[in-house]
């Protein structure tokens, strides 16, 4: 028995899904809470407590351990220190404007890449609601980076959700405050699928968490990813204020993770994995409610979410050094080319595919098929393009030798 209690340490499954995978000999009535008493042997317990009084825990799995090496390994390596400047400015703000528009998105607003970069970039005024939340965003998270030296505080909590709320309320008099009455969160289908814990705990359990994040080092030492985490997800279940706790939650993540010094975090968007996968996000949240307070299921879907991100920087710090290695080489070759030629090299150095067609660069550039054929095949003859097929259509891709050495045909 201690071999399958095991096992489902290992592989965290729910109640439903443990189920699926049992024996039929064994009755999941009985093994459950069989279950979780071994699980929670193992288990961290926190100084928080759930609407049915039993306090938050968690339990250092061996895939959440490997999820914080990982991190620590690749996510505050001396990398980052080294990248150059204009690169690190530039993924700074590609991560600003995607967390501004993915983290409004998952509270309903609709906008896009670019209208946020408008917004955010450029300072053009919000046009709606949408844009509102995107543009409050987009401040929020200038504002956090800039309050990382501050301590937690009730006031920076106002702050935040004050800034992320700020002219799309329908009663301006509830920004920076927390609520006063009931609060639920509904489905697309207007159903409730979550009563949040009564007005009266808001303060009690605020302050709690405000002290354990300012106590840190005089605690049990918790790895600060998973502080993070247990922030964000603590302030989502009490659900604090009118609107603006998810947003609110998610400012205050990277707030505590800057603020531990791990710069990274500056160059990508959490909000767009969790836009992603958002089924798995709820899903996750559910467990936690559904079973015994257990945070670890959180935990995991953070934690490989900032996995998942980090994976993504690597990649765009690899992208934007390729771009740079190719602009050099045609500079080093006084090799002049059109406008449009630059930016389609340029747009292939950081595209996941790293290819392109003779229909897309029609549409792109809004030219006509021989223009096409003559600027792809000038690109080609000089080497710096290879030439491929796909079905019945020719594959554009960058010529690895070129940007290895910058040598011509």
């Amino acid at each position: 028995m201690n071999e399958l209690l095991s096992n489902y340490l290992v592989n965290y499954y729910n109640k439903k899904d443990v189920g699926y995978r049992l024996s039929p000999k064994i009755k999941l009535d009985e093994f459950w809470p069989e279950l979780v008493r071994f699980r929670q042997a193992k288990a961290e317990f926190l100084p928080f407590k759930d609407q049915a009084e039993k306090p938050f825990w968690f339990v250092l799995t061996p895939k959440l351990q490997e999820y914080l090496h990982q991190v620590d390994s690749r996510g505050k390596d001396s990398l980052y220190s080294v990248v150059k400047e204009e690169i690190q400015a530039e993924l700074t703000e590609q991560a600003l404007v995607e967390e501004a528009m993915f983290s409004s998105v998952i509270e309903g607003a609709f906008s896009t890449i670019a209208r946020a970069r408008e917004l955010i970039v450029e300072g053009k005024p919000p046009r709606d609601t949408s844009d509102q939340m995107v543009a409050n965003s987009g401040r929020v998270m200038r504002y956090v980076l800039a309050q990382r030296e501050a301590a937690c505080s009730i006031e920076l909590m106002h702050a935040i959700q004050r800034q992320v709320t700020e002219k799309t309320l329908e009663d301006e008099a509830t920004a920076g405050r927390f609520r006063e009455g009931p609060v639920f969160v509904v489905n697309q289908r207007r159903e409730t699928i979550y009563e949040a814990p009564p007005a009266g705990a808001v303060q009690p359990s605020m302050a709690a968490l405000v002290h354990w994040i300012n106590a840190g080092e005089q605690q049990p030492f918790i790895h600060p990813i998973l502080r993070a985490a247990i922030i964000h997800t603590y302030l989502v279940y009490v659900h604090p204020y009118v609107d603006g706790n998810g947003r609110t939650a998610r400012a205050l993540l990277y707030w505590y993770l800057l603020k531990h010094r791990y710069e990274f975090f500056r160059y990508f968007s959490i909000s767009s994995i969790i836009q992603e996968t958002r089924e798995r996000y709820y899903q996750a949240l559910k467990d936690m409610e559904d079973h015994e307070a257990d945070a670890t299921y959180v935990l995991l879907y953070l934690a490989e979410s900032v996995v998942r991100a980090i994976d993504v920087i690597l990649q765009r710090i690899t992208e934007r050094y390729r771009r740079d290695i190719l602009v050099a080489h045609l500079r080093e070759r006084h090799i002049i080319l059109n406008q449009r030629q630059a930016r389609f090299l340029k747009s292939l150095t950081v595209s996941r595919e790293q290819r392109g067609t003779m229909a897309k660069y029609q549409r792109d550039f809004k030219v006509v098929y021989e223009t096409a054929r003559r600027d792809l095949a000038q690109l080609e003859r000089l080497g710096i393009l290879a030439r491929g097929k796909q079905g019945r259509q020719f594959m554009y891709t960058l010529n690895p030798a070129f940007l290895t050495t910058g040598k011509l045909n």
